[in-house]
């Protein structure tokens, strides 16, 4: 509990410093980092969208907040992120294959999910995520819509979006 204890003092000190004219674009994704150690992901968004709706071009950003979204079982917010990644960056990998899986798995828009899993081969071949992508694009979508409750307010979901979104940085 002292670790995360450590996190929410850190929230606090960083979010004071915002509020005393440190620049946000220094503090935000400090703030994010904390929240997100600390598995507040609610107080992570918190912070992130004000941040994103004001620097709508940021797209690494805008997929953190996405997996952030996903994480929480906010699917429509999750799709509309990643959309907009999409439209900023559509050469961006990791978008297509994120929302691949949450068009898959979640929303059970098969057609959807092959188009995103084909995009992201074609983009990265020998990605990371090539050998699922690879057999999702072939193969006939069977699987069920995930029917998990969603998570409280502050509560993730057992993923790690903060890995999720690895192959980008905060502001």
């Amino acid at each position: 509990m002292a670790g995360r204890g450590d996190m929410v003092r850190a929230e606090q000190y960083l979010s004071a410093a915002m509020e005393r004219g440190y620049p946000e674009d220094r503090v935000v994704p400090q703030l994010i980092r904390v929240c997100v150690a600390s598995s507040r992901i609610s107080a992570a968004l918190s912070y992130a969208e004000p941040y994103l709706a004001a620097h709508p071009t940021q797209w690494r950003l805008r997929y953190l907040v996405a997996t952030l979204h996903l994480g929480l079982r906010r699917i429509p917010e999750a799709v509309a992120d990643l959309e907009a990644v999409i439209g900023q960056r559509p050469e961006d990998p990791t978008a297509h294959y994120t929302l691949g899986i949450i068009l898959r798995d979640h929303i059970g828009d098969g057609h959807g999910a092959r188009e995103h899993f084909s995009r992201y081969l074609e983009l990265a071949p020998e990605g990371a995520h090539a050998e699922e992508a690879r057999s999702a694009a072939i193969a006939p979508i069977e699987h069920v819509v995930s029917e998990a409750p969603a998570q409280g307010p502050g509560q993730a979901a057992s993923a790690n979006p903060a890995s999720a979104a690895s192959e980008g940085s905060a502001p």
